[in-house]
């Protein structure tokens, strides 16, 4: 005799025949929030884009804090309209020329060489410049700072290559939108750091209050610096296409880093 069986329940919601799942975010912006979050992580977790993309950010973000005076620094000094226009033109120059050359660089030397003469560059070019009392002395800071601006390009170009070809447009658009974040925080204190000097600290002196405002971003390069030559032995590190495609060269190297070393910026 077969087994009697039960007849379906027929009054059985739709909803009660399949398995719950929890719904897609709503919130675009959390969603976004949270994606840069893991795109940050990326970056910071890999031992060879690590200190590069630090040195980078700390180095944009001091460029933040200095960008509401630098005119009137220049002219402070005795720059015309006419000196600040070609100052400008020999940094948009050296970037010009150097582009190409740092992306070859970066193929035939590897991250660190082109990494770190473009930040030396920019550091010792935000301090000639800070300390500058003459046109002259303006444009040969002008001229490191043509070179040390190719560091975004090497430093995007590393982390390009440093990730597997699916992740290339989260790696561009997460570089862009952190760097812009960094650079809005950086202006946007600006205010108070120009309150506490003038107001609090009682500097009258307008053109001591913005070597000083110059100055903040050669901290940040020399930091970034000096971070990247301890951190040498990591950024030198240079993944095969195999490794850059599949990701491993990157796990083993988060392996090695935490076996051996811990954090040194």
């Amino acid at each position: 005799e077969r087994p009697h069986r039960h007849p379906a329940n027929t009054n059985m919601t739709p909803t009660e025949h399949t398995t719950h799942h929890p719904p897609p975010p709503t919130n675009k912006l959390h969603a976004i929030i949270h994606s840069q979050k893991q795109t940050l992580h990326l970056f910071l977790s890999n031992p060879s884009t690590r200190t590069p993309t630090i040195v980078l950010y700390v180095a944009s973000f001091g460029g933040a804090l200095h960008a509401a005076v630098t005119t009137y620094f220049y002219l402070a000094i005795g720059a015309s309209e006419m000196d600040i226009g070609q100052l400008g033109f020999i940094m948009s120059a050296g970037a010009l020329v150097g582009s190409p050359i740092s992306g070859l660089a970066l193929d035939h030397y590897g991250p660190w060489v082109p990494i770190s003469v473009t930040a030396g560059a920019c550091a010792w070019g935000c301090l000639w410049r800070g300390v500058a009392s003459s046109l002259s002395s303006l444009r040969l800071g002008a001229v490191l700072l043509g070179i040390g601006i190719n560091m975004w390009t090497v430093v995007l170009g590393h982390l390009v290559k440093s990730f597997p070809e699916s992740r290339r447009s989260e790696v561009l658009s997460g570089f862009g939108v952190q760097m812009t974040v960094l650079q809005l925080f950086g202006k946007g204190i600006f205010p108070l750091v120009e309150y506490g000097l003038h107001n609090v600290v009682g500097l009258e002196d307008s053109l001591m209050r913005y070597r000083i405002h110059m100055g903040m971003c050669t901290f940040f390069c020399f930091y970034g610096t000096l971070a990247l030559f301890w951190d040498r032995e990591n950024v030198i590190q240079r993944n095969s296409s195999e490794n850059q495609r599949t990701g491993v060269g990157k796990i083993d190297g988060i392996v090695k880093y935490q076996q051996k070393h811990s954090d040194v910026v």
